[in-house]
């Protein structure tokens, strides 16, 4: 009701509507509201805070008792179905056939030792000890530094996912589900597969992780540089003050 409520009165009541996300002004439009009041500016990223930190990668992997030459796949985000942790370690278990000296790290809201679903999961899929749950965590860009990988998993829901961002900016490769704006984000600095396909999400990782450790450090750059370029948090506030001068003069819409 609030959904069909806003797509009758966006036509006149609003100057413009902001959308972070190509794909959510898209399903806006598709529900009914004025596709010429879009605009979407995505989120941005502060490059001073994610960043590549070795001191960071050391001490995460310390604390996770790894050495720097263990393969270290991470997915960060609260658990819900729409983040498919459980798909995931499937996906994992697969991948653990062909690299079984891969680890993986889980961190979020409730991704935690006492979760007796992600537990389960994890011993039916043979993963045991193979698997970091480290639960809610204040220091994320410290966790995604010490990867060699991150990846979204998510099935749907999705508008423009900041983890993707957030790990780009570290210079960390991207292994994700297409939804969302998660192709547009990684761009060709990762890998983009089908929702819900367990086996291409393995296939995508196992690629990632096979590239010559140069190669996979000049990914990872690539993928800094995209956020430099795309996303820098100083380049969205500025198309912000643009709209909002736009709106005030009655000019040209930033």
């Amino acid at each position: 009701m609030v959904v069909r409520a806003n797509a009758l009165v966006s036509g006149w009541v609003p100057d413009v509507v902001v959308s972070c996300s190509e794909v959510a002004r898209e399903l806006h439009i598709a529900q009914g509201y004025a596709a010429g009041k879009f605009k979407t500016i995505p989120n941005g990223f502060e490059l001073e805070h994610f960043k590549p930190d070795v001191a960071a990668r050391r001490a995460i992997r310390a604390e996770l008792g790894l050495n720097d030459e263990v393969p270290l796949v991470g997915v960060l985000g609260r658990y819900h179905p729409q983040k498919n942790h459980l798909g995931f370690v499937r996906a994992a278990a697969d991948l653990s056939k062909k690299l079984p000296q891969v680890r993986f790290v889980m961190a979020g809201q409730d991704v935690a030792a006492g979760n007796g679903e992600l537990e389960r999961a994890i011993e039916l899929a043979g993963m045991t000890g193979r698997f970091f749950l480290l639960g809610r965590r204040a220091d994320a860009p410290s966790v995604i530094a010490a990867l060699d990988m991150l990846v979204s998993a998510s099935v749907f829901g999705e508008a423009f996912p900041n983890v993707l961002g957030e790990a780009m900016a570290c210079g960390v490769p991207c292994v994700a589900t297409n939804v969302g704006d998660s192709a547009l984000i990684v761009g060709d600095t990762g890998r983009i597969v089908q929702a819900g396909d367990e086996h291409a999400l393995s296939e995508a990782m196992q690629a990632v992780l096979k590239l010559p450790m140069l190669d996979r450090q000049a990914l990872g750059a690539a993928a800094r540089r995209r956020v430099e370029e795309m996303f820098d948090m100083g380049t969205v506030v500025r198309r912000f003050e643009r709209l909002y001068l736009g709106l005030v003069s009655g000019g040209e819409l930033g």
